[in-house]
């Protein structure tokens, strides 16, 4: 009986240990998935702005229109919070921008079909918002992997 009542208190002394491990643990596990629910959310919406970089990048001298720019320019709003005002990224963005710009004011200014000339400044226009793709790739490649 004296060592059936020394093993209950010994258990009884260890509970609150077993107990708090128990629920530290739990915390752990809970915070890690928070973290990598953080990432997955981060990276959805960084993948939507590199998205809509490459959509403009693409599109073709038809594609250029008022619709087409308001759309761009909501997709990528967000930029500065979530690329952390990185100044290699906002530039960037601003480059394309500036670049896809040019095309548009283009588009508003000619009427369509367009004459030969017309044509080749159109292709050169696009071109240069083309040239644009790989440098994307670099500027957004630190903040398109997933963590684990």
């Amino acid at each position: 009986m004296e060592a059936f009542k020394a093993v209950a208190e010994i258990l009884s002394a260890l509970s609150p240990v077993v107990i708090g491990v128990t629920v530290a643990y739990i915390a752990w596990q809970q915070h890690q998935t928070n973290k990598r629910r953080l990432n997955m959310e981060l990276f959805d919406r960084r993948y939507k702005i590199y998205d809509a970089i490459m959509e403009v990048t693409t599109n073709d001298i038809n594609d250029f229109n008022e619709n087409m720019w308001l759309r761009h320019h909501k997709n990528i709003a967000s930029a500065p919070f979530l690329f952390n005002a990185d100044e290699d990224v906002l530039d960037f963005i601003n480059n394309v921008n500036k670049s896809a710009y040019a095309v548009l004011e283009f588009v508003k200014e000619c009427a369509m079909p367009l004459d030969e000339e017309q044509r080749q400044t159109a292709i050169d226009l696009c071109n240069n918002l083309w040239k644009l793709r790989p440098e994307a790739q670099d500027v957004f490649s630190k903040y398109l992997t997933l963590k684990a």
